[in-house]
């Protein structure tokens, strides 16, 4: 499992790149249900229409956390595959 803080640098890297280029990611709370005190959420994120992640935590934040570390390694999938951006 990667270093958790290289991941968060190279999530916060790409994060840049996308609000430079105008394209920011939108999280969107797909379900959040459960009793006050055990919420379960679910959150997914996309950037120009397209679905990268999807998280689920105990709180908002970390659904959306899930997410986006999610989305980080679609991204780099991509970027690693012929033909990939880089």
């Amino acid at each position: 499992m990667p270093d958790p803080r290289s991941m968060d640098q190279a999530f916060q890297r790409i994060m840049r790149s996308l609000v430079d280029t105008g394209r920011a990611p939108h999280y969107e709370l797909l379900s959040d249900e459960g009793p006050p005190h055990a919420r379960h959420y679910v959150v997914e994120v996309s950037v120009g229409g397209r679905a990268l992640g999807r998280g689920e935590g105990r709180s908002r934040r970390d659904a959306e956390t899930e997410a986006a570390s999610a989305a980080l390694v679609a991204l780099d999938g991509e970027a690693h595959k012929p033909g990939g951006r880089r």
